[in-house]
């Protein structure tokens, strides 16, 4: 029986590389660094090893859920930023990878958690925070040059992007202060609807 195949992004990306790039993506420590972080997935996974891909950069970042802030790993390559669930030893669930082409990063002030930064994408869209303020500042520099290199878009640029969630209290504080707000205005007969969000 015929199933269709998933869509790849890992395959799929445009790849710019100089010579100089194209000898560092041929090297032994990037071809193996590649292959282990390829084996490194429990479960479904896409394909990682490409002619012209670079592993930059990897880390333990918190992903901002509904629930709240959740570890996850993530890998910078020169075309693609992915990362799933750690499980240990090594080895991670649930991969996700995004083309740097379609993906956007910026920085975030201190009422979004220290070290946060954002990421959009037309896919997913989400806040991270880093660990300290050191750590911020490297994601934040790799992601703006290969971000830059992939796309074209300078630091910072928007793209066509998906909501970022916002976690379960967040949206029960600003129902409750919608609910302040009419509920204000309304003793004082001015009638006003405020709409903090739309739910």
């Amino acid at each position: 029986m015929y199933r269709p195949t998933k869509y790849s992004v890992a395959d799929s990306t445009e790849l710019h590389v100089d010579d100089h790039e194209l000898e560092l993506a041929e090297s032994d420590f990037n071809l193996e660094t590649i292959a282990e972080v390829e084996r490194s997935w429990v479960g479904g996974s896409e394909s990682l090893t490409r002619e012209g891909r670079i592993f930059v950069l990897e880390g333990q970042l918190k992903k901002i859920c509904r629930k709240g802030p959740k570890k996850r790993h993530f890998f910078l390559f020169n075309d693609i930023l992915v990362y799933g669930i750690p499980l240990g030893q090594r080895r991670y669930g649930k991969q996700h990878v995004l083309a740097l082409a379609d993906l956007a990063a910026f920085g975030l002030g201190a009422e979004h958690g220290r070290f946060a930064f954002q990421l959009d994408h037309r896919r997913k869209s989400f806040v991270v925070l880093a660990n300290s303020q050191a750590e911020k500042e490297v994601w934040m520099t790799k992601l703006g040059d290969y971000i830059h290199k992939a796309s074209g878009r300078q630091y910072g640029e928007h793209v066509e992007a998906r909501a970022v969630w916002v976690q379960d209290k967040e949206v029960q504080l600003l129902c409750l202060a919608r609910e302040l707000i009419e509920a204000y205005y309304g003793h004082f007969g001015l009638g006003l609807k405020v709409h903090v969000m739309q739910l």
